[in-house]
């Protein structure tokens, strides 16, 4: 793997573990994002968070993202 795909596989899983941190609660979409501003483009923040969704880690109801399974100890992306 070479040091693009490294790097972007960090940011998937620091956001879902973000995400997975929230608990049951959530976290709301818009201030994830407005963390991430500077850091990461939005188009790119939204394919991220389309690829949770895919994936079926995460869902999003009412502009607030949480993680479908609250059991589960680690994100595996």
């Amino acid at each position: 793997m070479d040091s693009k795909s490294k790097q972007a596989l960090i940011i998937v899983q620091a956001i879902a573990e973000t995400i997975r941190s929230a608990g049951s609660c959530g976290i709301v979409n818009g201030h994830l994002y407005a963390h991430l501003m500077g850091r990461l483009t939005i188009d790119r923040y939204q394919d991220i968070i389309d690829l949770l969704k895919r994936n079926n880690l995460i869902s999003e109801s009412n502009y607030t993202l949480t993680w479908i399974n609250q059991n589960t100890e680690n994100a595996h992306v």
